[in-house]
């Protein structure tokens, strides 16, 4: 399967991948437009069943790698992590080509 138009600027180059993944998390909080906006959420419920869901990327800080991300508290994802606390994430944009891909 081939890529459609030429590779990223960013590809093959480690320093430049992060700085382009920062600047796009950056962006994701500040525009509620930009599709990291809203990130895929996946845990793992009661049951051991993987959940996915779609959150709102509401902070980002570079420095200590790290995202806030906002539900309601009352939401089954939150008993779900506070439960089993491991949680990977997913943020996608056509247009630059770009998939991140976080867990903690």
């Amino acid at each position: 399967m081939g890529h459609a138009g030429p590779r990223p600027p960013h590809a093959g180059d480690l320093e430049a991948t992060r700085a382009t993944a920062f600047a796009l998390l950056a962006r994701g909080v500040a525009d509620r437009r930009h599709p990291f906006h809203t990130p895929v959420l996946g845990s793992v419920g009661a049951d051991g069943a993987p959940r996915l869901r779609t959150l709102v990327l509401r902070g980002f800080d570079a420095g200590a790698r790290t995202v806030r991300l906002h539900t309601d508290r009352r939401a089954g994802k939150a008993a779900d992590i506070a439960q089993k606390p491991r949680v990977s994430s997913v943020c996608y944009a056509l247009g630059q080509r770009v998939q991140i891909r976080l867990s903690g």
